[in-house]
């Protein structure tokens, strides 16, 4: 299964991932490159959704996995950099402007 995670992720656009965060129950697989998000089913290793998304520096699992967070950097002043997102989906719930991510 890794060898289909290492294909799926570095083929992506032959884009090297930002960054690669875990699910907290193992399910999923967020992958962050500079202008989107992919997240994996880590059971199967399949691509569940993808979604056109610049600059996170950060993602954020909610403890049940139900939910995550981005921190977008370099978006317009008062701009909500700051999204809740449903994991199984990616619909955005909510978002927030935040002026810094110190509390990260």
């Amino acid at each position: 299964m890794t060898n289909q995670f290492e294909s799926d992720i570095n083929i992506e656009n032959r884009e090297t991932p930002e960054n690669i965060e875990y699910s907290p129950n193992g399910k999923l697989l967020a992958v962050i490159y500079k202008e989107k998000i992919c997240m994996f089913d880590t059971e199967n290793a399949n691509l569940k959704w993808e979604k056109e998304l610049k600059s996170v520096d950060r993602i954020q699992f909610s403890p049940l996995s139900t939910f995550f967070v981005t921190l977008q950097r370099n978006v317009p002043q008062d701009a909500e950099n700051m999204v809740v997102w449903k994991s199984e989906d990616g619909t955005k719930v909510c978002g927030f402007t935040v002026s810094s991510s110190d509390f990260w």
